[in-house]
């Protein structure tokens, strides 16, 4: 063999080699890492079962993603989700001065608690979380307490709450795993899990809204029309606070299954106009699986 023919087998020797190396890399952690723009994902299965994972168990700001608890938290004292109740001034009032994310009630309108509850996980609520803490508990320490309760006995091994909101507070934390378990919870509840599976809702009429309230999703609401080529998101709850950076739990249907993906810690830079680094990461997700 001459030298020639030895050179250009070593040259594919060493492009087989270095193509290796590089499909290795792409998949392993170290490529999942670098392609998300969030700090932490998680997606698991119907069965609760890992899919994908980067840094799920890292405790985190959970910014409005709290709601999902909140919503099972409430529905636990919930006898009649047509009885009406009106809006806690008091909560309206402190949301209003926070600059909180609002579903558009006022102080003392009287609205239903699925209403409520529509108002907490399609469009946010503040004025609604606040309102279910005292409308179910009596106060929000009661109500607090009891949604720390509900997370442990979910599963949720490394969260801690201080109040209903979602509002930025160093002690509350959570992780993308732990959401996830709480978003599995909120789908395989009948009522919640038709309600946050809606792109839009109409409250029913009071003396503030006569025609109702239309509420529109912050997740379902931002999706194009072709622009997710394969599967679909079904459902879920946006968060976004200056701690937490931006944050999406998602239910995500692809081939006739169920998947629960969380992303957060996304960054921005002016949360008046910024980009959809959350739900780009989610349809990433959605593509992977």
């Amino acid at each position: 063999m001459d030298t020639r023919t030895k050179g250009k087998i070593t040259f594919v020797i060493i492009l087989l080699i270095i193509f290796g190396i590089f499909f290795h890399i792409r998949g392993s952690s170290l490529f999942f890492f670098k392609k998300y723009h969030s700090k932490s994902v998680y997606v698991m299965d119907n069965f609760g079962k890992k899919v994908k994972g980067k840094n799920e168990s890292e405790k985190l700001p959970p910014a409005s993603l709290t709601k999902l608890l909140t919503a099972l938290t409430a529905k636990e004292k919930i006898e009649n989700l047509q009885e009406l109740v009106p809006i806690d001034v008091e909560s309206y009032k402190k949301m209003v001065a926070k600059n909180s994310s609002m579903a558009g009630f006022y102080g003392k309108e009287y609205v239903t608690y699925e209403d409520l509850l529509a108002g907490l996980l399609l469009a946010s609520g503040g004025e609604c979380a606040g309102t279910l803490a005292i409308s179910t508990y009596g106060s929000r320490d009661a109500f607090v307490q009891r949604m720390n309760e509900k997370a442990k006995e979910l599963g949720c091994e490394n969260s801690y709450f201080t109040n209903p909101e979602g509002m930025d507070d160093e002690e509350m934390v959570t992780t993308a795993k732990d959401m996830a378990i709480l978003l599995k919870a909120v789908f395989d509840d009948p009522e919640l899990g038709h309600i946050i599976t809606q792109k839009t809702y109409q409250s029913v009429s009071s003396l503030d809204h006569p025609q109702g309230l239309t509420i529109v999703s912050t997740v379902l609401g931002t999706i194009q029309e072709g622009e997710i080529k394969e599967g679909s998101i079904v459902g879920g709850k946006s968060g976004t606070t200056d701690l937490a950076g931006l944050c999406w739990a998602t239910i995500l249907k692809k081939d006739d299954k169920i998947y629960f993906a969380v992303t957060m810690g996304a960054p921005y830079q002016n949360i008046k106009n910024h980009e959809l680094y959350q739900k780009e990461d989610t349809i990433k997700l959605l593509d992977s699986l």
